[in-house]
């Protein structure tokens, strides 16, 4: 199946299309449900990398540093919240 939208890539799995290799913050939902079920559980697909780009480091503005660091602490917590119980 080639699809270019991610949910219904997920919904043909959840539906028993197959398998596929996701973030597992997109399925996480799924998997802790039972809906799906890892199977290749040590292999990782690839990681997703935030990146912010500055046109310095020098001077960086207060505000600038404050959204950075929110950034960076909301998205370790999404992480922590999206570990999947093992079935």
């Amino acid at each position: 199946m080639l699809v270019n939208h991610t949910d219904t890539l997920i919904r043909a799995c959840v539906d028993g299309g197959g398998i596929t290799g996701q973030s597992i913050d997109l399925v996480a939902r799924h998997l802790n449900s039972g809906e799906l079920r890892r199977v290749l559980a040590p292999w990782i697909t690839g990681r997703n990398t935030l990146y912010a780009a500055l046109p310095s480091r020098k001077f960086i503005p207060k505000r600038t540093s404050a959204l950075l660091d929110f950034l960076t602490e909301y998205t370790r917590a999404a992480i922590r919240k999206t570990d999947v119980k093992d079935n």
